[in-house]
């Protein structure tokens, strides 16, 4: 997983995956700063890049990939009774080695997007 920042006024955010620079994991935390008030370290600014199926040759070169993108931040589910689960919307560009994270429903995404919600690029 790789870290973005990108613009608020940004269109299409993360339109091309990089080759380096993935980290092996993410921590997310929470935790009650009173009896009502709840923090966690989520950012509605940050978005990732991310590399999955991944597989080297003998040197530890790239062999074949498949990558993807996160928008906004990871968001921790049901804090008040009991942490349930972590929310987030990503899009996996399902072409092994195609770096390319454009929404393009003509090429590379689900072509009937009514079932899944709102699309974003």
């Amino acid at each position: 997983m790789k870290e973005s920042n990108p613009p608020k006024e940004a269109g299409i955010k993360l339109r091309i995956a990089p080759e380096t620079g993935y980290e092996p994991m993410r921590v997310c935390w929470t935790g009650r700063m009173s009896r009502t008030e709840y923090k966690d370290n989520s950012s509605d600014e940050r978005c990732y890049f991310f590399r999955i199926r991944t597989e080297l040759d003998e040197l530890g070169k790239i062999k074949s990939a498949i990558y993807g993108k996160i928008y906004g931040d990871f968001k921790i589910v049901g804090k008040k009774n009991g942490i349930k689960g972590v929310s987030f919307l990503y899009y996996l560009n399902p072409n092994l080695n195609d770096r390319n994270l454009e929404w393009d429903r003509q090429h590379n995404l689900y072509p009937n997007t009514k079932d899944i919600g709102e699309p974003r690029p």
